[in-house]
């Protein structure tokens, strides 16, 4: 006797493929600023992706979520920052900020050594002492000083910013590290590679070929994507 599937899966075929088109359509009658249009649907205040809409516009970070049972992809986390990634990436991301209002503003205030020059020659000259020639040479000369000092500022600048980013960036590390667990009383770069290997094993990099600073940068991006 002939199995009655093979008289149904064309039609169940058609069915699947008109409803596919019907769902594509439904995403397209969204506008390019809603969720829906790109396959993420609301609902319960959880988050449930269609992962083939999805897939047409970015990339999927795990091709895991594609084999589910579910018809929807439900992330495992309910809010933004229950992944610590972002906690980082909003660190950063203020970072950056705080560089732009801040600090890149004031290194276009402090004077060049072209500035210099050209203030220097337009000095001279007011005076009326000077020829041309002269305060040319008077200028170049006081260019020539200001270099190694606009240089010493500048470098000063960023030493201070970055450092000072990265102290905010072990503390920030620690406080993440803490709250998945960690209970040691010291805390370093060693232990902070150590303890975030245990508990992340995601990473395909052969981390031996890696330096210390390109480990420790990895960590900190990868530390919580779970």
């Amino acid at each position: 006797m002939p199995c009655p599937f093979l008289f149904t899966y064309p039609k169940r075929m058609a069915a699947m493929k008109k409803n596919s088109k019907k769902t594509i359509k439904l995403y397209d009658e969204n506008a390019y600023d809603q969720l829906d249009y790109y396959g993420v649907l609301m609902k319960n205040g959880r988050a449930r992706i269609d992962t083939k809409r999805y897939k047409k516009f970015f990339n999927i970070p795990d091709s895991k979520i594609e084999h589910r049972k579910t018809v929807y992809y439900i992330p495992t986390k309910i809010h933004r920052l229950d992944y610590y990634c972002n906690v980082f990436r909003d660190f950063l991301s203020s970072l950056k900020d705080e560089w732009n209002r801040e600090y890149s503003r004031a290194i276009k205030l402090i004077k060049t050594p072209t500035e210099v020059e050209s203030d220097t020659v337009a000095s001279s000259l007011s005076t009326g002492i000077f020829e041309y020639d002269e305060a040319c040479s008077i200028g170049m000369m006081a260019g020539i000083k200001r270099d190694s000092q606009y240089r010493y500022v500048i470098k000063s600048i960023y030493a201070q910013f970055f450092q000072q980013a990265m102290s905010q960036v072990d503390a920030l590390s620690l406080k993440v590290i803490v709250a998945e667990g960690y209970q040691n009383n010291k805390f370093s770069r060693e232990r902070f590679l150590i303890h975030s290997s245990k508990a992340s094993k995601r990473t395909t990099l052969k981390r031996s070929s890696l330096s210390t600073a390109t480990l420790f940068t990895i960590e900190h991006i990868e530390f919580g994507i779970s």
